[in-house]
């Protein structure tokens, strides 16, 4: 969900206010397959060795913070997309496998092919929802302006802000899961 608000207007903003040339921004999508081709079985193999669920809020820590570089890119700070992009690509793939388990955690195996389509149509929905908000959030914030620390900030760069602020705390609730799973455990191992 958070992931999908800024979506379509990310690239709008570093062509139209940054003046970040199609090239620079195409280099974005070069550079992420060989880091996600190179995070994955890395990732696959620390999920199979610690606890996946906190391995999955690790990873979702580090992802936010490319929202972190995003939002701090400016015309003079362009240097900082190639950063977003990598950071975004190392952790990324971890969520990806991890989110994959989460659907096995506790769906019923009978009829578990209804659940999973039924998360999958969720899924998609929030997607939507994501979309949705983030197309009102931009028109409603327009021209606001904010300053922070002497950072001059629009609304396609702080809404980032908020993504990065939504991401972390959602990683506090996934670590409370596997505190509340690995409590569960240790009482069912007495």
């Amino acid at each position: 969900f958070m992931g999908g608000i800024i979506g379509p207007y990310f690239s709008v903003y570093l062509i139209d206010e940054v003046k970040m040339s199609y090239s620079f921004i195409a280099l974005g999508g070069v550079i992420s397959t060989p880091i996600i081709l190179i995070m994955t079985p890395i990732w696959g193999k620390m999920l199979q060795r610690k606890s996946w669920i906190k391995l999955m809020g690790i990873a979702m820590a580090g992802y936010s913070m490319a929202y972190f570089f995003n939002m701090l890119i400016t015309s003079s700070t362009q240097y900082l997309y190639p950063l977003a992009i990598i950071t975004c690509n190392m952790f990324s793939p971890c969520i990806t496998i991890a989110m994959g388990q989460l659907n096995y955690l506790k769906l019923p195996r009978q009829n578990i092919t209804t659940y999973l389509s039924l998360f999958s149509i969720l899924n998609q929905g929030v997607s939507l929802l994501a979309t949705f908000l983030g197309t009102q959030f931009i028109a409603l914030t327009e021209n606001a302006v904010l300053d922070v620390f002497g950072f001059r900030m629009v609304n396609k760069q702080y809404i980032n802000l908020i993504q990065m602020i939504g991401i972390l705390v959602l990683v506090l609730y996934v670590f409370r899961i596997d505190r509340t799973i690995r409590k569960e455990q240790e009482a069912a191992n007495g």
